[in-house]
């Protein structure tokens, strides 16, 4: 399952809680570099308690190069699905 984690939400954070505590489902993390970065700040709850959540996940980043980040998705995903 590929997850995008950029937009925090009470919604989203249930839903990275519940699908992490399943090992029947692989769970690719993406998110906005930016808005990861800013998350890592802790500027709320809720962007504290994913930070928490996705500590120990790699979380693939994507930035204004769509081309590398493709790719690099691409290699996740055939990692993951291998």
């Amino acid at each position: 399952m590929l997850i995008d984690v950029s937009d925090p939400t009470e919604s989203l954070l249930w839903e990275v809680r519940m699908l992490g505590e399943r090992p029947d489902i692989d769970l690719i993390v993406i998110g906005s570099g930016p808005r990861l970065a800013s998350m890592a700040t802790g500027a709320d709850d809720i962007d504290r308690e994913l930070f928490g959540l996705l500590a120990n996940r790699t979380v693939l980043v994507y930035e204004s190069d769509r081309r590398s980040f493709s790719k690099g998705l691409r290699r996740t995903l055939e990692a993951t699905l291998a």
